[in-house]
């Protein structure tokens, strides 16, 4: 699905739109997240929970969307961009989960 970003709405606000087809079923999948794990990564990154939840819960719904960093470097780059993207527009703190993981792998 592809995803859509507006500079602005009605209300000064940058605003998201997802291209979804009428005859396409609305029910995506699930994401399912692990606070436990959430809360111990949120200690690893200085994160607040609810800005990890936050993170992983974009992760997840970028997944459910179609994109996948785990078949090539260009999948990998597009996904890591997105993730950045959305949590930038939502206005959410983090970098998103796939350049968390590279910076932790430079280190």
């Amino acid at each position: 699905f592809p995803i859509h970003f507006s500079d602005s709405t009605d209300r000064g606000e940058e605003d998201v739109h997802l291209e979804i087809d009428d005859e396409q079923p609305i029910l995506l999948g699930d994401v399912v997240i692990s606070v436990e794990t959430a809360q111990r990564q949120a200690d690893e990154r200085q994160y607040a929970l609810r800005d990890e939840i936050r993170v992983l819960l974009v992760h997840g719904l970028l997944h459910l969307l179609g994109y996948d960093h785990e078949e090539d470097q260009h999948e990998l780059e597009e996904m890591a961009a997105a993730e950045r993207k959305l949590l930038s527009r939502l206005k959410w703190k983090g970098e998103g989960l796939i350049s968390s993981a590279q910076a932790a792998a430079e280190d």
